[in-house]
């Protein structure tokens, strides 16, 4: 997976997609976070501490560190801090390919995008 390709995840799932996100869990209720949305479902669910920041992941965990080669970590914290704490996230993912000189999807945002689940809720 290369940086251009992660992002285009994240923004799919932070912008464009109606599929609620989940904050501070990699999969958690058949939902995931932007991080989550980039692995695929077997793994990011058989992550055993959910709520470890993806640099502790890509140090201790080998599945996900083999997953991400190609992503530069730094990109993933990123990615991971706007899907934690933006509601509205397209601006601040806007900001991090900027960052990374890498190309903004030409996908519109929905009005349902990043609609917390209860699970964020609490």
């Amino acid at each position: 997976m290369t940086n251009q390709e992660a992002f285009n995840i994240a923004w799919a799932h932070l912008v464009t997609s109606k599929e609620p996100t989940v904050k501070n869990a990699y999969y958690l209720d058949g939902h995931c976070c932007a991080i989550g949305a980039m692995m695929p479902r077997k793994l990011a669910k058989g992550i055993n501490d959910q709520n470890a920041a993806i640099h502790k992941l890509l140090r201790t965990d080998k599945a996900v560190k083999a997953h991400f080669k190609g992503v530069t970590p730094r990109l993933l914290t990123m990615v991971q801090s706007v899907n934690d704490t933006y509601l509205f996230p397209s601006d601040a993912l806007t900001y991090v390919a900027k960052y990374f000189n890498l190309a903004v999807p030409c996908e519109k945002p929905t009005s349902n995008s990043h609609k917390p689940t209860q699970a964020n809720a609490k």
